[in-house]
């Protein structure tokens, strides 16, 4: 949410993912492993099959017991059904590298060997979702296929975020909580239950969205450290996720399979950045602490973005997970530039219980996120984006991986940055554009004149028009009246019955 509004309440690929048809499959038929690494300590690292044809599978790299690295899986050229990467090596520094692509016709995705520093992905299947990505610390993967044209039967007409091999205007709403930060792992301290805890509450909140016209939803985990979902130990580092986080995750996947939504979960907010403060007796740790300290932000992503990832990618329900957004509205947290010729950002300076912002430089910034979008890529097939508060900062993420663009906009962003512009005209056409908040009555947002007057439809229909691909208005659980879902939800349910089809995954 913007900055201003966010205070005042007291709150605040994509590209194509690859799916069925196309090239991209996991080439197949190499003629045999290559000879595992000397037995004992300092062997060399074993080669991978040579490459060959029509074969079922590459032969899969032999175990140095003491090599540097794993082996490296065989190409294939074409017929074959998996591509099979490296085998372990238990002595090795960093982990296997997949099988590349070869062919089409190739039907399964194969994940590499697991090594003692990292984990490789093989190459991609045509009849898998997604291409192969990086794993581990070097592990490196095939590239995407590509979705038939026969495949979409009603796919948005200018810009949309492929899932599943559907092009989509991403049509939805922020929760973006039921409780701040409590979501996922509650907070026992306020007798507050996580989703899986209020499963009956959470799913009739989910059905008023469903009944009136929204498909993504954008939700919030953990805006700062006040809930149980993150544990720390003694020296504030986190230690791993909180006793519900993954039946809180399966909760919410679950009641999205059950209602033919999907749900776009955002990890963190500048909110985090705010110094340690007590609330109701309740003491919130801030992060910037853990995200400047580079033992602390290994820890961070290994104990606590990793599990995530995994939790949901190891879920029956995991088509339900179209996209991760790493950090709402970051720019609020962050001094100085970016240096890819943005405007200076503009940190808060003063957060909720009179604390202070504790802002990062953006050099801080840019590891943190690109840490995290590659976290999240090497353990989820799911798309990673940012939640940036403006188009003002069209750069500022240019650098980290991410697979589509999210900006917010509200009145006071309107009147310097039209939404009617287009993704070309502020340099940001190289990847679809989600306008990730916005007003749901924007004719009552008074932070700036642009959105005066305007109705809900219109500024729908103008982002359509634009070439946006995608938009959740600001918010299910609001009731400020530029933000009011009551006031709302009609107007939502009008226009995505007026654009059916290409507004649902």
């Amino acid at each position: 949410m913007s900055r201003s509004s966010h205070f005042v309440v007291t709150m605040a690929f994509v590209g194509a993912i690859a799916c069925d048809g196309g090239g991209g499959g996991a080439g197949a038929g190499g003629t045999g492993g290559g000879t595992g690494g000397d037995t004992g300590s300092g062997g060399t690292p074993s080669a991978g099959g040579t490459i060959g044809s029509g074969g079922t599978i590459t032969a899969t790299g032999g175990t140095g017991s003491g090599g540097l690295s794993t082996g490296n899986g065989g190409s294939g050229t074409g017929g074959g059904t998996v591509g099979v990467g490296g085998g372990p090596g238990s002595g090795g520094t960093s982990g296997g590298t997949g099988g590349p692509v070869g062919g089409g016709g190739g039907t399964t995705t194969t994940t590499g060997g697991k090594g003692a520093g990292g984990v490789a992905t093989g190459g991609s299947g045509t009849g898998g979702q997604i291409g192969g990505i990086g794993g581990g610390t070097t592990g490196s993967g095939g590239t995407t296929g590509a979705c038939s044209a026969s495949s979409d039967t009603c796919p948005a007409p200018k810009g949309g975020v492929v899932w599943a091999c559907k092009k989509r205007f991403s049509y939805g709403v922020n929760y973006a909580w039921s409780y701040f930060g409590g979501d996922f792992g509650g907070i026992s301290a306020w007798s507050q239950q996580g989703v899986a805890g209020a499963k009956a509450a959470r799913t009739t909140d989910m059905t008023d969205m469903k009944n009136n016209g929204v498909d993504v939803i954008r939700w919030w985990m953990f805006p700062d450290l006040r809930g149980d979902g993150i544990k720390l130990d003694s020296s504030k580092s986190p230690s791993g996720l909180g006793a519900t986080v993954i039946d809180d995750i399966n909760a919410a996947l679950d009641i999205a399979k059950q209602l033919d939504l999907h749900i776009k979960l955002t990890l963190f907010s500048f909110d985090n950045f705010c110094a340690d403060r007590t609330d109701s007796g309740l003491t919130i740790v801030g992060l910037q602490p853990i995200v400047v300290d580079n033992t602390k932000r290994a820890a961070l992503i290994n104990n606590v973005v990793i599990p995530i990832a995994k939790a949901v990618e190891a879920s029956p329900n995991k088509d339900r997970m179209v996209a991760w957004d790493v950090i709402n509205e970051p720019e609020w947290a962050i001094t100085g530039s970016d240096g890819y010729g943005d405007q200076n950002f503009d940190a808060q300076s003063q957060c909720s219980n009179g604390a202070a912002m504790q802002a990062m430089t953006f050099t801080q910034a840019e590891t943190f996120v690109k840490e995290v979008v590659t976290a999240l890529h090497a353990n989820s097939s799911a798309a990673v984006t940012v939640g940036s508060a403006a188009v003002k900062w069209a750069k500022a993420w240019s650098k980290v991986g991410l697979d589509f663009w999210d900006f917010h906009w509200y009145g006071w962003v309107d009147q310097y940055y039209p939404h009617t512009s287009t993704p070309a005209d502020y340099k940001v056409d190289d990847k679809p554009v989600v306008v990730g908040e916005f007003p749901l009555n924007p004719s009552s947002d008074t932070s700036g004149k642009a959105f005066g007057g305007i109705t809900y439809g219109k500024l729908l229909d103008d982002f359509l028009a634009a070439g946006y691909a995608g938009a959740q208005g600001w918010a299910f659980s609001d009731t400020t009246a530029a933000f009011s879902w009551s006031s709302a939800k009609a107007n939502v349910k009008s226009w995505a019955d007026a654009n059916p089809c290409y507004t649902h995954y």
